[in-house]
């Protein structure tokens, strides 16, 4: 079989549009995570990666939230019941924290690429 000159340019158009549709498709999203720390009167973002302590200040006092290397919790808050503190640690993205006494809310934000068998 010979390959006409038109054939050329189809598969020259048909690799360019692939190509195309690539970079159109890549997001840009390099797979990070930040954390956003938000209080009634202040936001914080930090990678999630970071090792930091925020103290947060809200209408009945301070919250105390830390950041480890993963993994997101509420240390302590002046609230009654003390449910941000049980909330426990948060590592996965769209996973939140709050404490709505103290209107303080943490959350975890981005995606993560993974590409696993099932995507294929």
């Amino acid at each position: 079989m010979k390959l006409r000159p038109l054939d050329f340019a189809a598969l020259f158009l048909a690799l360019a549009a692939v190509g195309a549709v690539a970079v159109v498709y890549d997001t840009g999203d390099d797979g990070s995570l930040v954390v956003a720390v938000e209080g009634a009167r202040n936001a914080w973002l930090f990678p999630v990666d970071a090792e930091e302590t925020v103290v947060v200040p809200g209408p009945l006092g301070n919250t105390v939230v830390n950041i480890d290397k993963g993994s997101v919790y509420v240390v302590s808050s002046p609230c009654a019941n003390q449910l941000c503190v049980a909330q426990g640690k948060i590592h996965l993205p769209g996973s939140l924290v709050s404490c709505l006494p103290n209107r303080v809310v943490v959350t975890i934000q981005g995606t993560r690429n993974t590409v696993d068998g099932g995507t294929w």
